[in-house]
């Protein structure tokens, strides 16, 4: 999107797995993203996300998936990109949620 300013391109951005759905805090801009601009002068949306499994049967928490200790509790789970998300195999029990 050459030819744009930053603003005109964040606002063109589609964010396909927006968990707003496109409205309420994301209706002007998405705000459940970050925005990075590439070495060719683009902006682009630069989605990150984690790994949620089952929820602990003992006090009812969403455990997240870190590749050095397993199931943890959000704040050690490990960040993935979304070439990661594309590449990596999920494990068992386990989906991709965007952060937000």
């Amino acid at each position: 999107m050459r030819g744009f300013t930053d603003s005109e391109q964040i606002l063109f951005t589609r964010v396909p797995d927006c968990p707003n759905g496109g409205s309420g805090a994301c209706a002007f801009a998405h705000t459940c993203v970050e925005y990075v601009r590439g070495d060719d002068g683009v902006v682009r949306v630069d989605v990150t996300y984690v790994i949620a499994g089952h929820v602990d049967p003992f006090d009812e928490e969403q455990l997240y998936w870190s590749n050095t200790d397993g199931w943890v509790s959000y704040p050690d789970a490990d960040v993935f990109s979304k070439d990661e998300r594309m590449s990596l195999n999920l494990p068992i029990e386990g989906r991709w949620v965007m952060m937000v």
